[in-house]
């Protein structure tokens, strides 16, 4: 998202010196770390659980809980939407 709002500014250079475009770059740029750092987090999260189920004594009781292995959250890219323009 960032890279596109850039990518627009770029064509219109006079945005690049608004204030407001500044704070809106800023802000779109950490959330978008604030994502990153969430996504592997998650991923960190589901490496321990699903190795915690192969463990002894884990896996003991992961039978009886019904406990399953949880599949990598992964997000695809959306390229029909990357030449969208911003207005």
């Amino acid at each position: 998202m960032a890279f596109m709002v850039s990518s627009r500014a770029q064509a219109t250079p006079e945005i690049q010196r608004l204030d407001d475009f500044r704070q809106l770059r800023a802000a779109l740029e950490e959330a978008e770390g604030g994502l990153a750092a969430a996504r592997r987090r998650l991923a960190t999260a589901t490496a321990d659980y699903n190795r915690a189920l192969r463990r002894f004594p884990e896996c003991l009781f992961a039978g009886r809980l019904r406990l399953t292995p949880r599949d990598y959250y992964d997000i695809a890219v959306d390229d029909s939407r990357a030449g969208e323009t911003l207005v």
